[in-house]
């Protein structure tokens, strides 16, 4: 009887320790259920980095179709203020001449959406009479669009292999002027170029006259020439935009 007896406790530890298992797991069960999903940290970087907010001026963005559909209203919420536009491009390859398809709708969503806007043409040009047909199309694209910054003319060293690779600093002159004559009884002119191309084809003296965009990918803008415009990075993140967008500083006047 006594075995009996010690066999039905035993049983009934062995049975209370396997309930008091079972109660444990199923609390901590429902801990996780109840406590908040966590979610990632943030990996967008703030608008814009340092040291800009030590810069008088703006923060700004260029986009061109790369860009896809952009929704403007929450670019402008994010802080942007202004947008330089890409109303068209020369084939690199071929010269053919392409409109951006995103161009119009680009010029008015950031208008609509209380944007100063600005604009630009990519230029692969041979020569002056290239350079006003590029004109020609960017002034076909406006269509009279009112601008509150400059049309820039965008001529860029793409490689040895495209159909600029043996260009010349005079024949770059010769397009830069003939752009921006064509351009400047309706809208201000304004240069876009990189540090490598100030240093090899460009003389900054014979285009002081026109306005500059600079492109520099630092945190430091160290130049000894006046700078209107800075492209400051080509991977930034704004809200309303897909992937990388181009950002830039405008400087005062």
């Amino acid at each position: 009887m006594k075995k009996k007896q010690r066999k039905i406790l035993i049983r009934g530890i062995i049975a209370g320790a396997l309930i008091l298992v079972l109660l444990t797991a199923l609390a901590l069960t429902l801990n996780q259920c109840d406590a908040p999903e966590e979610k990632p940290s943030a990996t967008t970087p703030t608008f814009p980095p340092d040291p800009l907010p030590d810069f008088p001026g703006s923060p700004g963005i260029d986009v061109s179709a790369h860009q896809g559909v952009i929704d403007w209203q929450a670019v402008a919420d994010s802080g942007v203020e202004f947008v330089m536009v890409r109303l068209g491009y020369r084939g690199y390859e071929t010269g053919q001449l392409h409109t951006d398809k995103y161009a119009r709708r680009n010029l008015t969503g950031a208008r609509a959406a209380g944007l100063k806007v600005g604009a630009y043409f990519f230029s692969q040009a041979l020569n002056d009479q290239e350079a006003q047909e590029e004109a020609a199309l960017a002034l076909k694209v406006l269509n009279d669009f009112p601008l509150d910054l400059p049309l820039t003319y965008d001529w860029e060293y793409v490689s040895k292999d495209a159909r600029t690779g043996d260009m010349d600093s005079d024949t770059l002159l010769e397009c830069i002027d003939a752009f921006c004559g064509a351009v400047q009884e309706r809208y201000q002119p304004m240069i876009y170029f990189n540090q490598e191309l100030s240093r090899t084809l460009l003389d900054l003296e014979q285009i002081e006259k026109y306005p500059f965009w600079y492109a520099r990918y630092s945190e430091k803008l160290d130049v000894d020439f006046p700078v209107r415009m800075w492209q400051y990075t080509d991977s930034g993140h704004v809200p309303g935009i897909e992937g990388n967008v181009d950002r830039d500083w405008l400087f005062p006047e």
